[in-house]
């Protein structure tokens, strides 16, 4: 099993998890979601970015985690779960601004 990738989906399921729960990491993440993804370990190019991120609601986050857990075990699942519910309400396309 590659280290690497254990450690991936641990700090991410980390991320997701106090994503349902935490308004501090909520906070972080909408104002610097490069910076917040790559304290979990997870790189995002900035040019990715949306101007804008509207996330969903703690309840709504966690019904969503609670779908799909099972996707965490595949790094390239748990980023397009990421793509998916956190970039999805974003206005226009890259850049912070």
């Amino acid at each position: 099993m590659d280290k690497n990738k254990v450690e991936l989906t641990v700090n991410a399921v980390k991320l997701l998890q106090k994503l349902g729960t935490d308004d501090g990491v909520r906070a972080a993440l909408v104002s610097d979601p490069v910076g917040t993804l790559a304290g979990y370990g997870l790189q995002l190019d900035p040019a990715l970015v949306p101007n804008s991120i509207n996330l969903p609601s703690k309840e709504a986050f966690q019904e969503a985690f609670g779908r799909h857990v099972d996707w965490f075990s595949d790094p390239a699942a748990q980023m397009a779960f990421i793509f998916t519910v956190f970039f999805s309400g974003g206005s226009g396309q890259g850049g912070n601004g």
